[in-house]
């Protein structure tokens, strides 16, 4: 039995090596890819050498770093600060031999060791991230050394015109500068820091044989372009002239495509910002020729289409206003590209940048913060959109209630206010009838198509989705949804001391509206404090207590969690039904929804089976 323990033992450990040599040897075709995928990227835009300028290109000066930390270590051994049998990589070192004895340890395993991984596994036990700063600069050689020079601040300025001289179209230079230096360190011209560097350069007559790029460890991947605009502002350099690319893509990326895909990055800067001034010229024409198209309406017609249409569909004039603009904007985009030139332009501009967009191997683990803002906006209307402007609830409005979240789904004919003279301020056939749908966060094999439906939202993911759950829908009062409509903060709530909206630019025909829901809530104060009043007067306290839920929450909220709390407060006069609006989820996202809930809800019934 215990022949076959070790056997056993033995097994997990050879499949554990064989493990890790098999994750070794990915990352070894990783790194070798993404080796090539950046000599190709500099290939095509003819850039013969990469000049990396920092101040910490000094062997002596890293071993003199290495040394310390491992003395540091030592220190906290002794001290019972740190257990010897965590530190791992070092297994050669007695960490309580005599000083001289440990100096020369360690000299030792520096000089016969792997000095990259040594640095970056003190770094990494230590805890602080200099081998974000140094490790880059010690593998770069290794892995560029063909075509890689280095130099420190000093020595650059030694040869920087000598090189910038020999540019020429065909032989460009990416260039790479450290940005942090050495405290003290000032240059010929006063520079202080490797933009100060790399201005000189992206500022010269050769400009135009120059990739730039400023390379720190003082900023992660996710800030590099909030340092670039930084770095703008600051030294006053052209910022579509270089790139901010951060050193732990290469400290913590085996397989090296994280600075593969900054150097492309770099390269891709000035046509992509190219790109941009093109697009830019296409939409100002847009929108200058929408301007005109708009201003040429004559005053019957708009008229017509902003104040007349929105009276009789009883929607917002703006919104109105919004259509047709964009109807104007949508049509002129398109018009603009029949302009040969233009298209021309806009398309050899895309086609030079997928020329460089080779493929790295890089995948980039976080979504791009500014694609989910705009993905967002796309899906979503905002809390601060629907409720400080007062828009009238409609199809796809999602509330909160305690801590979950509700979705309205309701027919837009239905939820329209009219104003036409017999029914202005009221719907049709007084509807007053919503259906809230729960929005709840499930495993992806839990989702149903008969049941679910997975709402878009930038937060999915391929574990969990969003879904809303058809058959755990509730139907409420509009009574109480359509008083967020005339709080800025979206809450369900009136306040009976205000006779009339507060903001004076909420729609006539919504005013009216806010006039018959005080008059609704009005009604049910009299009946509650009328019950109140009445309750010490009643003998039979059961029966008492079987009403008193149906006084102090009406039936329509009874399945929603809102705390203990009675919806009316005499003091204050105030209903407050503790639901807040919180945004729009838009169409056709939202028509979708309410197409696929009715399909639910008029799904059709068939007799068992008795046979089986």
């Amino acid at each position: 039995m215990e022949q076959l323990n070790q056997l056993e033992k033995q097994r997990v450990v050879l499949e554990k090596k064989i493990a890790e040599l098999r994750i070794q040897n990915q990352n070894r075709e990783n790194r070798q890819k993404a080796i090539d995928s950046v000599l190709e990227i500099l290939e095509k835009e003819g850039v013969s050498k990469i000049y990396y300028i920092d101040d910490r290109f000094k062997p002596d000066e890293i071993k003199t770093s290495f040394n310390s930390k491992m003395k540091r270590i030592k220190n906290e051994v002794e001290r019972s600060e740190r257990e010897i049998d965590t530190i791992e990589g070092f297994n050669s070192i007695e960490w309580t031999a005599p000083m001289p004895k440990f100096e020369s340890d360690i000299s030792d395993l520096w000089e016969n060791g792997n000095k990259i991984e040594l640095y970056h596994n003190i770094c990494s036990i230590i805890g602080d991230d200099e081998s974000s700063n140094v490790v880059p600069l010690m593998e770069i050689q290794k892995d560029f050394e063909d075509i890689v020079e280095v130099f420190t601040p000093d020595e650059w300025q030694e040869k920087e015109d000598e090189i910038l001289n020999g540019l020429q179209e065909t032989t460009k230079g990416l260039f790479l500068f450290d940005f942090e230096f050495i405290k003290d360190w000032k240059g010929k011209r006063g520079e202080r820091n490797g933009v100060d560097l790399a201005k000189r350069i992206v500022e010269s007559d050769k400009s135009e044989s120059v990739y730039c790029g400023i390379f720190s460890h003082t900023f992660s991947v996710e800030q590099e372009d909030e340092y670039r605009i930084q770095y703008t502002r600051e030294y006053d350099i052209e910022k579509n002239s270089f790139y901010t690319v951060s050193k732990k893509r290469y400290a913590y990326d085996p397989r090296l495509s994280a600075f593969a895909d900054g150097v492309k990055n770099i390269v891709a800067l000035r046509y992509i910002e190219n790109l941009k001034e093109i697009s830019e010229k296409i939409l100002q024409k847009s929108i200058d020729d929408s301007f005109d198209e708009l201003k040429a309406i004559s005053p019957k017609t708009f008229n017509q289409i902003i104040q007349k249409s929105a009276r009789e569909e009883g929607t917002l004039e703006v919104k109105e206003l919004f259509r047709v603009f964009s109807l104007m904007i949508n049509s002129n985009n398109h018009q603009s590209l029949i302009d040969v030139e233009m298209r021309r332009q806009f398309n050899n501009a895309v086609s030079r940048i997928r020329d460089i967009d080779v493929d790295t191997g890089y995948k980039y683990s976080n979504k791009d913060a500014k694609a989910i803002e705009l993905r967002t906006k796309e899906i979503y209307f905002s809390d601060e959109i629907i409720n400080q402007l007062n828009i009238p609830i409609s199809n796809g409005d999602v509330f909160k209630i305690g801590n979950k979240e509700f979705i309205l789904l309701i027919q837009p004919c239905n939820v329209s206010l009219r104003t036409n003279n017999s029914q202005f301020g009221k719907r049709n056939y007084n509807y007053n009838k919503g259906h809230l749908v729960p929005i709840r966060k499930i495993s992806s094999g839990k989702v149903s198509p008969l049941t679910h439906q997975v709402l878009e939202t930038t937060d999915n993911s391929d574990n969990e989705k969003y879904c809303v759950e058809f058959p755990k829908f509730t139907i409420v009062e509009l009574d109480i949804l359509d008083l967020a409509v005339f709080n800025p903060n979206g809450i369900c709530k009136i306040d009976l001391n205000v006779d009339e909206p507060a903001n004076e630019l909420i729609q006539s025909h919504w005013k009216r509206r806010y006039e018959k829901l005080h008059s609704i809530y009005s009604n049910h104060e009299k009946a509650i404090i009328a019950f109140n009043e009445i309750s010490d007067s009643v003998a039979d306290k059961e029966k008492l207590g079987l009403l008193k839920p149906y006084i102090k929450k009406p039936y329509c909220i009874k399945d929603f969690n809102i705390g203990n709390n009675d919806v009316y407060n005499k003091q204050n006069r105030t209903f407050d039904f503790k639901m807040k609006r919180t945004k729009n989820y838009r169409t056709p996202y939202s028509t979708d929804l309410l197409q696929n809930f009715m399909a639910y809800l008029s799904r059709n019934a068939f007799n068992h089976d008795f046979t089986i």
